[in-house]
């Protein structure tokens, strides 16, 4: 294969780095990354041009692209909207998807990604939020006016973070053309995921909630059934670096309410051998979501050998299941509160880590992005 010159586009997000060193393996000094932010980068450790926003806003900024042989959106961001389209034809582009950048065309609208007590509480207490919001989109129509399908028609290539979503993805697409399928993740196991940890186990009580502070967590949902189960001893493990400041305060408000000095927050970011270290006291995991989220911190408890407890309608749970992972449904635990106080067997252990093993080890990894720019070659 010859030496492509590859640009990538993001934001200041900490998938980044494990991306850049991805397609540097496959295609050693081809890759240059530009990273949209009007702050100093906190989190991009790799070495990226930080363009003008006005540049990047009007699109103008297309014509240093150019020179590049491959064009790699990560995430669909609106602020590369005008850039996509300004892009000769003869470039290819490609999307990788985070799945906020997609769910939007799934649903059609955001409750239906929420259960019961998260919706009602966000009704009752976003009255401000929701004036807000409607501010920000309004200001967003008018700086972004282009529409999306428009930008979905000119990429190439689409790859979600799990296969089956392309197909959900694209069954309600209402544009004219959608882009080929692509396979690509984020990490891997030995390099990312679980470096220095690669023989821990998690064989703790404490229990993991959710993810990150997005509504989607369905945290107070969790937290009503964790209360029925006969917890009373165990930490609830809630991370909420990141998301929505409002609400993670409410989560802040309503975890100490219930579980008092149990419930530990997970406020700041922190290296991912930290953050391992905590989850290795978590045997149990409660990721509520009806949308595909968490998939890594899903993978890295799969490897550490906890019981993993999703619901039967996400993407994530058919994923796992498909494959014959050894993992749970919300549903199950709510009719078998026993599920919560058994930790996973041991062959059952080693069933889950040779599942993420065979889709997440640097081995797979390497040959996706090697595959990923052979398919964009050929095309």
């Amino acid at each position: 294969m010859k030496t492509l010159k590859i640009l990538h586009l993001a934001r200041d997000e900490k998938f980044i780095d494990q991306a850049i060193k991805a397609f540097e393996h496959a295609a050693p000094g081809a890759s240059d990354l530009y990273v949209y932010s009007n702050k100093p980068l906190k989190l991009v450790k790799s070495r990226a041009t930080i363009p003008s926003i006005t540049s990047v806003l009007t699109g103008k900024i297309s014509k240093h692209f150019s020179k590049y042989d491959l064009i790699i959106v990560h995430s669909l961001d609106q602020v590369w909207y005008k850039a996509i389209l300004k892009l000769p034809k003869s470039i290819p582009v490609v999307w990788i998807g985070w799945g906020y950048d997609y769910y939007d065309i799934i649903y059609d609208s955001r409750t239906k990604t929420l259960l019961p007590l998260t919706s009602l509480e966000l009704n009752i207490t976003s009255n401000k939020a929701k004036l807000f919001k409607k501010i920000k989109n309004t200001l967003k129509k008018i700086v972004f006016p282009t529409n999306k399908s428009k930008v979905v028609e000119r990429i190439n290539f689409f790859s979600p973070v799990l296969p089956a979503e392309y197909i959900m993805v694209s069954t309600q697409f209402s544009g004219k053309k959608f882009p080929d399928y692509a396979l690509w993740n984020y990490g891997n196991l030995e390099e990312d995921l679980v470096k220095d940890f690669t023989n821990a186990q998690a064989n703790g009580s404490s229990i993991l909630v959710g993810n990150s502070a997005s509504a989607e967590n369905n945290h107070l949902d969790s937290f009503f059934l964790l209360s029925n189960l006969g917890i009373d001893s165990r930490e609830i493990i809630s991370p909420l670096s990141y998301g929505d400041e409002q609400y993670r305060d409410l989560i802040l408000k309503k975890g100490r309410e219930q579980f008092g000095d149990r419930f530990e927050p997970l406020i700041d970011f922190m290296p991912i051998g930290d953050y391992v270290k905590i989850l290795e006291s978590c045997g149990f995991v409660i990721m509520n979501h009806i949308r595909q989220q968490a998939v890594g911190n899903i993978v890295i408890m799969l490897y550490l050998g906890a019981k993993i407890f999703l619901r039967e309608e996400c993407p994530t749970y058919n994923f796992f299941r498909d494959q014959g992972a050894v993992i749970f449904s919300i549903q199950e635990l709510e009719k078998n509160p026993a599920l919560i106080h058994e930790q996973l067997d041991n062959a059952s252990m080693m069933i889950n880590r040779h599942i993420v093993k065979n889709n997440w080890s640097k081995e797979v990894s390497d040959k996706k992005t090697r595959l990923l720019l052979k398919q964009v070659c050929n095309a």
